[in-house]
């Protein structure tokens, strides 16, 4: 029985192999789309932000998000420990087959990671009409000597803005620059019963996790 499903995990492993291999360009692209929807779907996508301008003159806004694809290369050397396991199993003495055990499931630890690969990929998101800019640190204020002072609790809650449901604090849409560590909120608008079109989600909030140095 165990031998079988070695077998089977083995077929499996290069089954998915020789697919990615056939055509790496495009199946490269079908890995990053469904990846890149998934995060989509989730409601929320953090990233860098590569293109801003305001909602008036700039339609869409660009992330840059690290999306973890399969990697061939890492499939392959799985499906090769896989067989050698499997041969591992059949070694009828009883000593070289635990040591060879031991050593082959020590690699399949290591190389376990290698199965998925990040890679850099651009998503374009349309801005909602009413989008939020908030930062999720306080702003940094000086006192008369220049340097960083603490926060009073009034005047933390004044930050915060008329609703502190939200995350973080009160920005502008002028506070987004280029290369800003983000996190955008999204959400479907309600769609008309007769409207056909892709009901794409629009942000509704971003908020700015970091600032470049």
């Amino acid at each position: 029985m165990r031998s079988l499903l070695v077998r089977s995990g083995v077929a499996f492993l290069l089954a998915a192999s020789c697919a990615l291999a056939a055509d790496d360009d495009k199946t490269n692209t079908k890995d990053k789309k469904d990846a890149a929807d998934k995060m989509i779907n989730s409601g929320q996508v953090g990233g860098k932000l590569v293109k801003w301008g305001s909602a008036g003159s700039a339609k869409t806004i660009t992330l840059e998000v690290v999306l973890q694809v399969p990697n061939p290369g890492g499939i392959q050397t799985m499906a090769n420990l896989n067989l050698q396991l499997a041969d591992a199993l059949r070694d009828t003495n009883a000593v070289n087959r635990a040591r060879r055990v031991a050593d082959i499931k020590t690699q399949m630890a290591l190389h376990e990671k290698d199965v998925v690969k990040n890679e850099h990929h651009d998503i374009e998101f349309q801005p909602g009409d009413e989008m939020i800019v908030r930062w999720r640190k306080p702003p940094i204020m000086l006192d008369d000597k220049g340097k960083a002072r603490k926060l009073t609790d009034k005047e933390l809650k004044e930050l915060k803005g008329p609703d502190p449901k939200l995350p973080g604090y009160t920005a502008a849409q002028d506070d987004l620059k280029n290369d800003d560590i983000v996190t955008v909120y999204l959400a479907k608008k309600k769609k008309e019963k007769d409207d056909k079109t892709e009901n794409k989600p629009v942000v509704t909030m971003i908020v700015i996790e970091l600032e470049p140095k």
